[in-house]
């Protein structure tokens, strides 16, 4: 049977081999763990991940809290919209209004500088931070209702921006579909599979840290 999202090739990985390595940082993460987490982060966004397509910002940096979040999202039904960990008050609150987020997932030291980013908005996202022990847990309470981007071929997944190297950064749009397609293509070309191991150097909120590091790495298990 074929996957239809990204987050179907990643749960069955978890389920055909839950004592394999997914991430390794200060400490080894199974997939059967790494699941474990994400499936919390995808329960504690179900009161603002209500409808399939609406977005939810991501500003952590390279981790397995990270990985868990992202596919914690996308269980979720949600659109992800990384954001650079070095973003300050006006950057957040630009970001956070051009991609609507209903939520934002933030590691604990970030929290105080995204609760003064939104302090002042009149509908705010919520705030959930995922702590490097395995946990989820709602900081703040959120009344965006962001609207749902649409889906097209396939459920809509990434929620990103072009470099602006030519002008203003570009709002991009990526379906599971897409990535499926590119992920499989990744693989194929640097015939990567389980035994493979990739070095997480590029920042995650970085297509090229992002796709072809860390979804390319959960693709091939």
């Amino acid at each position: 049977m074929s996957a239809t999202t990204v987050v179907d090739v990643f749960d069955r990985t978890a389920a055909a081999a839950p004592a394999r390595l997914a991430v390794r940082e200060a400490r080894d993460w199974t997939y059967e763990a790494l699941a474990a987490w994400s499936t919390d982060v995808t329960r504690a966004l179900a009161p603002w991940c209500r409808v399939p397509g609406q977005r939810v910002g991501l500003m952590m940096p390279n981790s397995a809290g990270y990985v868990a979040a992202f596919y914690g999202i996308a269980r979720a039904g949600g659109v992800v919209a990384p954001l650079n960990v070095r973003y300050k008050r006006q950057e957040l609150v630009y970001y956070l209004g051009d991609t609507q987020a209903t939520a934002l997932v933030v590691p604990p030291s970030l929290r105080a500088t995204v609760e003064d980013a939104i302090a002042d908005l009149a509908t705010p996202p919520a705030v959930l931070v995922v702590d490097d022990d395995g946990t989820c847990t709602l900081a703040r309470p959120g009344t965006a209702e962001g609207r749902p981007v649409a889906a097209t071929d396939s459920p809509p997944l990434l929620h990103q921006y072009t470099s602006g190297s030519t002008g203003a950064p570009k709002r991009v749009i990526r379906s599971h579909a897409h990535l499926l397609f590119e992920l499989e293509r990744l693989a194929r070309l640097f015939t990567l599979d389980a035994d493979a191991r990739l070095l997480g150097a590029a920042p995650f909120t970085h297509v090229n840290g992002l796709v072809r590091t860390m979804m390319t790495s959960m693709f091939v298990g």
